[in-house]
């Protein structure tokens, strides 16, 4: 049986996974100036819950209130008129769920909402129909913290039905009936991930380049390497000795240092080179740009031996107002890759340049 002290330390533990987990990604995010309001918190719950204990009966128990609850919270349907109760309801799309709820809570801070509980010409029944509107879009805004603050109280519930099959009858009520709530939480957090979506961005006609997937897995062997390196590193210690304080940092360390790197890794190849008659355009999870090739004033092309992928390639290009972007072209095809640098030699003045040394 799993006692009080058992219970605090499980309890210390979920919620220190929750914030690292969280404060984490929110880090990576801004280093990489990705603009995606609410992910960090789902990928944080998400890695709490496949590093939580896991019983089968859990799921089932869990499986129905969970999803008619998430159901719920990722429903988009509001009143035509927030004023009248019995107004025929419509489903929104996520864009504009999230523009209504920022109009009403907008409306909500001026004098004319006072009026407007104040007034006699509106029925009781429909002032309470708008306040419960309201309250349902305060509750939408704040959905990141309220999911992430949820998660920590119901991941606890959750561990501890799963580590111990004997507790699933005394909990698995309490648990059935939490999981409903907590099912709409994640509902109304995907909800505002959705809403606050950055728009797409129109079409845009050339010839666009984009990373191999062989590419891809030579510098994912390249990321692992620091986690495998801890991970043996620990099992030696371990096999011969006791394991000790510093084993284990060093293991979370080449852990932070991969799962940073393996991140890097998706977002550079997940970048497209446009090129197009009046400039070069680059798009992936950041920020999109683009450049007119009379705003480039020159190009470089830094070349390094690498032992795993051959040689890396580096295209910067210089703009006159003093502003660089760099893309890998060593992602690219061979073929992708001869065309490209042949394009961008045509337009503007380009130098090689090749570092020493080795990666």
């Amino acid at each position: 049986m799993i006692t009080m002290n058992e219970n605090m330390t499980l309890l210390y533990v979920i919620g220190t996974t929750l914030c690292v987990s969280f404060v984490f990604f929110w880090v990576i995010f801004k280093i990489f100036r990705i603009r995606r309001a609410g992910v960090p918190h789902l990928v944080a719950i998400i890695i709490s819950f496949l590093l939580a204990p896991f019983h089968p009966l859990g799921i089932i128990t869990v499986a129905i209130p969970f999803a008619i609850g998430y159901i719920c919270g990722r429903s988009t349907r509001v009143s035509i008129n927030p004023f009248d109760t019995f107004s025929q309801r419509i489903k929104l799309r996520d864009e504009e769920y999230n523009l209504r709820a920022a109009q009403l809570i907008e409306l909500e801070k001026g004098v004319e909402m006072e009026r407007i509980f104040l007034t006699e010409n509106i029925d009781w029944t429909d002032k309470m129909s708008l306040m419960f509107e309201l309250m349902g879009f305060h509750l939408y805004k704040r959905a990141p913290i309220i999911a992430l603050l949820t998660s920590s109280f119901y991941l606890f519930i959750w561990s501890l039905v799963n580590l111990e099959g004997q507790l699933l009858g005394e909990l698995s009520l309490f648990l059935f009936m939490l999981s409903f709530p907590y099912g709409t939480t994640i509902g109304e957090l995907v909800k505002y991930i959705k809403g606050h979506q950055p728009p797409a961005l129109p079409k845009i006609m050339g010839q666009t380049f984009k990373p191999t997937m062989r590419s891809f897995i030579r510098s994912f062997i390249w990321t692992i390497s620091p986690a495998v390196t801890a991970l043996l590193l620990i099992y030696i210690r371990f096999r011969y000795e006791k394991t000790g304080l510093i084993s284990i940092l060093l293991g979370v360390l080449g852990g932070l240092s991969s799962l940073y790197l393996i991140l890097q890794t998706i977002i550079v190849h997940l970048q497209k080179i446009t090129l197009l008659d009046e400039g070069i355009f680059i798009s992936g999870l950041g920020r999109p740009f683009g450049l007119r090739w009379s705003d480039i004033e020159k190009a470089t092309l830094r070349e390094r031996h690498n032992i795993i992928s051959g040689t890396d390639r580096l295209l910067v290009l210089y703009s006159k107002n003093g502003l660089r972007w760099a893309y890998n072209t060593s992602t690219l095809s061979k073929r992708d890759e001869k065309i490209l640098l042949s394009e961008v030699r045509k337009r503007i003045p380009t130098a090689a340049i090749f570092d020493r040394g080795y990666l």
